[in-house]
């Protein structure tokens, strides 16, 4: 393909953004209903700080969550390694949660609590997530998408290394891979909402083929029944059919076809489908971040407006600017023909 290395960059630095500022704007209404957010804000449309009874009080409005810290950890993986194992998702993952003391663990999703636990005992990271299910490794796995521009068999070969530390099911890992593929497919110029879903799918499909099997609803089937449930449908309409008949919980068969459902409804607009997605609770944070990743990833830097990004910078200092350079040239060697 032609590689545009300013687009590359444009589009790696959208998916970081879009990530964060959806992961930002839905931690402080992250589990409450869609009546209680409205009650306690109106509609929210911007960064709010948590009230005094939430479990995230602690954290000035803007603050992100270890949904885009994690991503950023696969992010430098990449970077520093120019590919992922399981054991550098490991070995990062550890990292972070030492640096933290301990603290983190009472506010992680279940799947990755436990992993971690095995993985600070020595469990062998191709194990340690075994029967992790939730939504955890989806919500990491953009930057691999970035990485592999076009490249869904890659972007689907390394999100399955990256779940296996912390999220080793079938569901977790379809989940993941689904993510990584729509990415993939985003960062093309020519990539469009229906690529976009086609590739989540895809990538659904081959995922669910690998890791621990458990049984349940397909991530696949229900992306397409999200998309389909909302075809033809305003988004202001559609989000909260979506919430009611896929749901918003912690879930990849939840939370990822709605993100994408969302982005469907939204005509792909990112901050529109991350302003739904936040306004309905439930697991909002990881919902916004997953639609904003993908979102932004296909629309680029532009889509975002700069004073969300100014604010998101000044609270939490993540050079996502800086990130998204290194990543870029990350997918830029991906894409050069290999040496015959």
């Amino acid at each position: 393909m032609t590689v545009n290395p300013d687009e590359i960059f444009r589009k790696a630095w959208g998916c970081l953004a879009g990530l964060a500022i959806g992961d930002a704007m839905g931690m402080p209404v992250e589990w409450l209903t869609a009546d209680e957010i409205h009650r306690r804000y109106g509609r929210v449309t911007t960064f709010h700080a948590p009230h005094a009874s939430h479990p995230h009080a602690a954290l000035r409005g803007a603050t992100v969550t270890d949904d885009t810290e994690h991503a950023l950890l696969i992010a430098q993986v990449l970077i520093a390694q120019g590919a992922v194992t399981a054991q550098a998702v490991a070995d990062a993952l550890v990292r972070w949660e030492r640096e933290r003391n301990g603290l983190s663990l009472s506010t992680l999703g279940p799947s990755t609590r436990e992993a971690l636990r095995r993985l600070l005992e020595g469990v062998d990271p191709i194990t340690a997530g075994a029967y992790g299910r939730t939504i955890g490794a989806a919500m990491r796995a953009a930057p691999i998408g970035v990485a592999h521009p076009g490249d869904r068999a890659g972007a689907i070969r390394e999100a399955v290394l990256a779940s296996l530390p912390t999220h080793g099911t079938n569901v977790a890992i379809a989940g993941a891979t689904a993510v990584a593929a729509a990415v993939a497919e985003a960062m093309l110029p020519a990539a469009t909402i229906g690529s976009i879903i086609a590739a989540a799918i895809d990538g659904a499909e081959q995922g669910a083929q690998q890791g621990t099997l458990v049984a349940g609803a397909t991530v696949a089937r229900r992306i397409k029944m999200a998309c389909e449930l909302v075809q033809g449908t305003p988004l202001e309409e559609a989000a909260p059919r979506l919430a009611e008949y896929i749901g918003v919980d912690m879930l990849p068969t939840e939370g990822l076809p709605t993100a994408l459902g969302l982005l469907a409804a939204s005509e792909g607009a990112p901050m529109r489908a991350v302003i739904a997605a936040v306004n309905l609770g439930g697991d909002a944070d990881t919902v916004a971040a997953i639609a904003g990743a993908i979102g932004g990833a296909h629309r680029g830097i532009e889509a975002f407006p700069p004073e969300l990004l100014d604010e998101l910078e000044a609270v939490n200092h993540l050079n996502l600017r800086g990130v998204a350079r290194a990543l870029a040239e990350r997918a830029l060697q991906s894409t050069k023909p290999a040496a015959r």
